[in-house]
């Protein structure tokens, strides 16, 4: 054997014992086998990895450990690894190469069209805890007499219960904006116009019209096409708030304040609503907060629940 096959056996050898150390023998061949092909085990495929290694070369070894079984598992590990395909991948039989883009099925249940929302408010009072009454049948249920207003600080008027006249009342409409068919070439135009109004909105204190802020608190459980490291990924959020403020003035006649905003989410928060991501927004119950002692729904230590989501029947 040439001086040169010499040295290519004891790299070969060395080789496979330094890149992979899963696979060392503990007896080497006492005639180290040359391999002829430019795969893993060749004397050139090690010099490559030896000068990669020497002049700090970029990789990175992968382990996937868990996660989940099944080809969609597998695949997601695949697309985070070669960051979508763009990277090369090394196996450990060392075949190099760039994988096809894995595709696995990514839809999900979604409405033909939910829009507008049209919701309407109740005043909020406090759960029973401490039942020392029952409910008529048929909807039989331990219940606390009397009923206490959630609010501290508001009220609306109602007859038997602050000689004003019932002149409340409470909506909003949640309406689904842009373009149809979406044009991808000019901008994000997705967006949800939110509208609400509050009417006879009083002080608890002296039922004179309430001139502070309200907030409305949307529990959100989005399902959509925005997530993961490429933000591509299908997938549902936890249950997230999202606020919005509706300021209060006075008004000229016998009613209370009129509280009223006209805005949109993204309005609110910034790029909230994305275009062509297919979003499904599951809505908690809405409840509207007071103000607190200063009227400032910012500020948020005292204040109370005012109105939720709800129906009348007189």
């Amino acid at each position: 054997m040439s001086s040169n096959s010499k040295v290519d056996g004891v790299l070969v050898t060395w080789g496979d014992r330094l890149f992979f150390p899963g696979n060392r023998r503990v007896k080497p061949d006492s005639q180290p086998r040359l391999r002829s092909f430019k795969g893993r085990g060749s004397a050139s495929w090690i010099r490559a990895r030896i000068e990669g290694t020497v002049r700090r070369s970029p990789q990175v070894m992968v382990k996937v450990t868990g996660g989940g079984r099944g080809m969609k598992a597998i695949a997601a590990h695949f697309r985070y690894i070669s960051k979508n395909g763009r990277l090369d991948i090394e196996d450990d039989q060392g075949n190099v190469g760039r994988i096809a883009q894995v595709e696995t099925p990514s839809g999900y249940a979604r409405p033909q069209g939910a829009t507008p929302v049209n919701l309407t408010f109740v005043p909020a009072f406090d759960p029973c805890t401490s039942a020392n009454a029952s409910h008529g049948g048929p909807l039989a249920a331990a219940s606390c007499s009397p009923p206490v207003q959630s609010s501290h600080f508001l009220t609306v008027g109602t007859p038997d219960a602050n000689g004003k006249a019932p002149l409340f009342s409470g909506n909003m409409q949640l309406k689904t904006l842009g373009e149809s068919p979406i044009n991808p070439n000019n901008g994000d135009q997705g967006d949800i116009g939110i509208t609400m109004s509050f009417t006879d909105v009083r002080k608890q204190s002296d039922l004179s019209d309430y001139t502070g802020e309200l907030q409305a608190l949307l529990t959100l459980r989005i399902t959509d096409r925005y997530n993961g490291d490429l933000l591509e990924d299908p997938a549902t959020t936890s249950d997230t708030p999202f606020a919005v403020t509706v300021p209060c003035a006075a008004t000229t006649g016998p009613e209370g304040a009129t509280c009223s905003v006209s805005t949109t989410a993204d309005a609110v928060m910034g790029g909230v609503v994305r275009e062509g991501v297919r979003s499904v927004w599951g809505l908690g119950q809405v409840q509207i907060y007071d103000g607190g002692s200063d009227g400032d729904a910012d500020t948020t230590a005292d204040n109370t629940l005012f109105a939720v989501q709800g129906a009348f029947a007189p």
